[in-house]
């Protein structure tokens, strides 16, 4: 077996940008261009790699035979890539992770990420034959994955973490060598197809050669070996917490004990670290380990009972206050200079308390360590710093708080819709109110802080997505006004959005009983997988109870109620049982449609001299005549009922008014006023009438609303009303076609008769209908698909 370095013609560990390239000869002359502003950052895996910010960074590497396979050539590409959680670059659906292609003519490899899928696409092309295959696994944002990509012959293999993913049969057979660079982060060629990819590049390699599965798991362990480097620069680390869960957190509490707090210090490295040999007590002069914390981080009474557990060749001095109002505490051990490999220290602090100045806030504390020797050298000033809460638990352990939905926690993730939740927070006292500190105390005010998870799987929706959440807030009591006394502060840094809710008030700032807040959540869009997600409410700072946090839950889903009505993919199932918006709907059985609205009669009549009988319309057993009312008056009426038959309105439109193009009770004020008027799925009927012999009702003039509106509903004969002649029109609004009727001459009677299950059937199709080895019963008549089809024909014809 070869050594597979024998064969390795392009080495880039990326984790410094200047770096020349390695492998081949011919590669070392080669110079690597950096374009935009790809940095160097520091990685807990490969100590530093390279991150591109997908708007302008990516690196370039002239053409070489070396790096540029023929069609029968084996290679190997391998790569380790972290996927940023959004993608800067929207342009198409791919971002480019490496690619040996200027967008013309063939290309020996490319390596993508398909943004919608998260999974990677890697391929070849002979300007004619483009074999890929792609990853079954979706990659986490913030993680990094090894990538290698191999051609073996006539077989395309692609392998995520050591394992095979996918393979395909390379169909190349014409040219797939190509003159183009080799880029990192984009694609060649025009700005138009660049697909800039935003994320971390580490260890790029590439072998004129197929590499086994056991060589792409020895190139693996070898790099991940370089999590060592950055080991090496931060041996030491620490944390400081309490309880079982780890919390870095500091109470403010009633108590004069206070809190037992833990100290790990521990070396994470592969070699020993060595203390400074030291004895006597831990003092400013005198130590092994400084921990210091922030002004106004313990509270007074700490300060004066903090006390370290009894631990054998341990001492901690008293704590120290700096001329800055910084607090230090000073560690010396006597007998424990040398601290092993992975090993770790964990020294407790008790009767710790946080101090009330302030409130809950967030804080920082450092560890400094003087001196120490690591790897045969002296490391001096070593500083780590961390994050430390600080949370009150004064007062009561639960507050009487009811935090909850408002009619539906559903929302729609189809990447598009707009959702919006109602969330109420509510003091269920029915006789004491919550009081409140105002928003002019600052940090020290009563706050309501929500977040949300964002990215991940379980996450409510991207963290651009979640950035774009608007929350308005009004005060809510129940059987009372509401009114706007809340604050709302938005905060988009982080590795999530927050909201902090603070009342405005300065006298009587309370939340009365059965009073709360009404907080409206607006814009969400949501494209992470159906299932549930939370919504975090943490409140902090109000007078009597502890801080904490409460936790509801939102369903991501196609599904939506509302008002006992169903829709899928719509956000708004509207007046439908079932609304099913977009796609394809497949039934695997039997579809039984059944009405449970009792059907009746639907007739408009409009005589030619309205004197005996009357125009009328009926509506079951209910009959109106029309009241235009003056025995010397023509025109139209127009009633609009509900799909029901319930009447909503009604309006007279006289002759000597349609006659004219404007205002409100011409043919285009008329053409309005339906419009307004009538809601999408109701039944509107207009009707004429004649009193008087002479002009029934003119035409719809041309050039106007109207003339567009009713073409629009496909009522052309209103456009041909001729002289005295009598006419009605019945539609429901929203859809295409009426029932209309023009007599054929003044002495006719214009007529209109139908029924409630013919206007509104039990199945609407407003696309195909597609039959597949089954039949249609209309009426218990049975049409099967051949027979639809002989249908078709012949109205073809």
């Amino acid at each position: 077996m070869t050594n597979a370095n024998d064969n390795l013609v392009l080495h880039l560990k990326l984790d410094g940008i200047n770096e020349p390239p390695k492998g081949n000869i011919l590669l070392r002359q080669l110079q690597l261009s950096i374009q935009g502003n790809a940095q160097v950052v520091l990685d807990e895996t490969f100590g530093s790699s390279s991150r591109f910010d997908g708007k302008k960074d990516y690196l370039e590497i002239p053409n070489s035979d070396a790096i540029n396979f023929g069609t029968d050539q084996n290679f190997t590409v391998e790569t380790w890539v972290k996927v940023a959680a959004e993608q800067a670059c929207l342009q198409h659906s791919d971002n480019d992770i490496i690619e040996k292609w200027s967008s013309s003519g063939g290309y020996p490899y490319v390596i993508r990420y398909l943004r919608n899928e998260q999974t990677i696409f890697a391929a070849r092309y002979d300007a004619s034959n483009n074999p890929s295959v792609c990853t079954k696994t979706k990659l986490k944002p913030e993680k990094f994955y090894h990538i290698a990509f191999v051609k073996k012959e006539k077989k395309l293999f692609l392998y995520l973490d050591g394992q095979e993913e996918g393979s395909a049969d390379d169909i190349t057979q014409r040219q797939t060598q190509s003159d183009s660079p080799l880029y990192i982060g984009r694609r060649g060629g025009s700005d138009s197809y660049s697909n800039f990819f935003t994320g971390t590049i580490a260890n790029l390699r590439i072998y004129n050669k197929a590499l086994s599965p056991e060589e792409i798991k020895r190139d693996m362990d070898e790099e991940l070996s370089a999590i060592a480097s950055f080991k090496k620069t931060y041996p030491l680390d620490f944390n400081l917490y309490e309880g079982e869960d780890k919390e870095s957190v500091i109470f403010i509490d009633n108590g004069t004990q206070g809190q037992e707090l833990i100290l790990e210090m521990s070396n994470n490295s592969e070699q020993p670290l060595t203390l400074t040999a030291l004895s006597g007590n831990a003092s400013a002069s005198n130590h092994h380990f400084e921990l210091r914390f922030r002004p106004e981080t313990l509270s007074p009474t700490s300060l004066q009972q903090i006390v370290l557990k009894t631990i054998e060749g341990w001492s901690m001095s008293l704590p120290v206050t700096q001329a800055d109002d910084t607090v230090s505490l000073y560690f010396l051990t006597s007998n424990n200079q040398v601290l092993g490999t992975n090993n770790t220290v964990s020294l407790t602090l008790q009767n710790v308390n946080g101090a009330a100045a302030g409130g809950a806030r967030t804080t920082r504390v450092e560890l400094l360590c003087p001196q120490f020797s690591y790897q045969g050298e002296n490391v001096t000033n070593y500083y780590r710093e961390k994050t430390l809460s600080i949370i009150s638990h004064r007062g009561k352990k639960n507050i009487p708080l009811h935090v909850g939905f408002v009619e539906s926690n559903r929302i729609l993730n189809d990447s598009k819709t707009a959702n919006e939740l109602i969330l109420r927070i509510v003091n269920v006292l029915k006789d004491k109110p919550i009081s409140l500190i105002p928003a002019s105390k600052g940090d020290e005010a009563s706050k309501f802080i929500i977040s949300f998870d964002v990215d991940y799987d379980w996450g409510l929706g991207r963290k651009s997505q979640v950035q774009g959440i608007e929350i308005k807030g009004k005060d809510w009591q129940q059987n009372k006004r509401h009114i706007e006394e809340w604050k709302i502060v938005k905060e988009t840094q982080g590795e999530s959005t927050t909201w902090t809710i603070t009342n405005q008030n300065e006298e009587n700032v309370e939340l009365r009983p059965e009073q709360g807040v009404q907080l409206t959540i607006s814009n969400i869009i949501s494209s992470l997988p159906s299932g549930q997600t939370n919504l975090y409410i943490r409140y902090e700072n109000i007078p009597d109870f502890w801080d904490g946090t409460f936790i509801c839950t939102i369903e991501k889903t196609p599904i939506l109620y509302k008002e006992g009505n169903v829709g899928i993919g719509i956000a708004d199932p509207g007046n439908y049982k079932l609304n099913v918006e977009g796609g394809d709907t497949r039934l695997g059985g039997s579809l039984h449609l059944e009405s449970s609205a009792e059907d009746y009669q639907i007739e408009l009549c409009s005589y030619p001299i309205d004197n005996n009988p009357c125009s009328y319309i009926k509506i079951g057993n209910t009959s109106k005549e029309i009241s235009i009312g003056r025995a010397n008056a023509n025109g139209l009426e127009v009633f609009i009922f509900s799909s029901n038959g319930t009447e909503k309105s009604q309006q007279v439109f006289y002759q000597r008014n349609l006659s004219e193009t404007e205002g409100e009770k011409g043919w285009n004020g008329l053409a309005n006023w339906i419009n307004n008027s009538a809601a999408d799925g109701d039944l509107v009927a207009m009707i004429s009438k004649l009193t008087y012999a002479g002009t029934h009702v003119t035409p719809v003039p041309s050039g106007g609303f109207a003339e567009e509106f009713f073409k629009r509903i496909g009522a052309f004969k209103a456009l041909k009303i001729v002289d005295d002649t009598p006419y009605a029109l019945l539609f429901v609004k929203g859809r295409y076609g009426v029932m209309e009727c023009l007599a054929d001459t003044r002495n006719q009677k214009a007529q209109i008769i139908t029924s409630h299950h013919h206007i509104y059937p039990n199945l609407e199709i407003k696309g195909d209908l597609k039959v597949v080895n089954g039949a249609i019963t209309i009426n218990q008549t049975t049409i099967t698909e051949n027979q639809l089809q002989d249908l078709i024909k012949l109205l073809g014809k």
